[in-house]
């Protein structure tokens, strides 16, 4: 009568029964565990890899506050005003760059029959207002037409014309395209 703890050892029959059976299954059956045993070790793999990343993120934090703690409240306000100093700076000299630009645009594209007597500038809106006078009609048409041929121009408005006994008077509204903003632009 058999034990319930005894130990059951498989016959040869049994054996040879279950090395048929892995030897003649199904190749789909293999590639199927197969795939699951890749899907599986590739989540191991991106575990590792989310573990580490946290643990890296969590290092750095702590490096961060401790380089916070190091410096002085006053050292760090410093830095601070000096960043936004920079900034202004910066946005200065990006109009500095326009208003030299335009005025070096100007200066080459100027026929020297017409004269600019005066004119209001706006960098933000990259538009010159100009009050001149010219020689003729015809120069101040030239002039225009020279003008407006630029690339660095976007749009130009004329008006004000008026004549008396030596020249035309008359006003240009000139808006440069963006590019003119640029360092080296001409």
């Amino acid at each position: 009568m058999p034990t319930l703890f005894a130990k059951h050892i498989p016959s040869a029959s049994e054996k040879t029964a279950a090395a048929f059976h892995i030897r003649y299954m199904s190749p789909f059956v293999l590639l199927g565990i197969g795939l699951l045993i890749a899907v599986l070790a590739a989540y191991g793999v991106l575990i590792f890899i989310a573990n580490a990343k946290n643990n890296t993120l969590d290092r750095l934090g702590q490096d961060i506050r401790a380089k916070v703690t190091e410096f002085p409240p006053a050292e760090v306000n410093e830095i601070f005003l000096v960043a936004e100093r920079l900034t202004q700076l910066r946005q200065f000299i990006r109009s500095h760059i326009f208003s030299t630009n335009a005025l070096r645009l100007l200066e080459s594209e100027t026929y020297p029959g017409v004269r600019f007597n005066d004119y209001s500038f706006s960098a933000a809106d990259r538009i010159i207002r100009l009050q001149g006078t010219a020689d003729g009609f015809t120069l101040i048409a030239r002039q225009i037409a020279l003008l407006e041929g630029n690339p660095h121009i976007e749009k130009i408005g004329f008006g004000g014309l008026s004549r008396d006994a030596s020249a035309v008077s008359f006003s240009i509204v000139i808006t440069f395209k963006q590019s003119l903003t640029e360092l080296g632009a001409l």
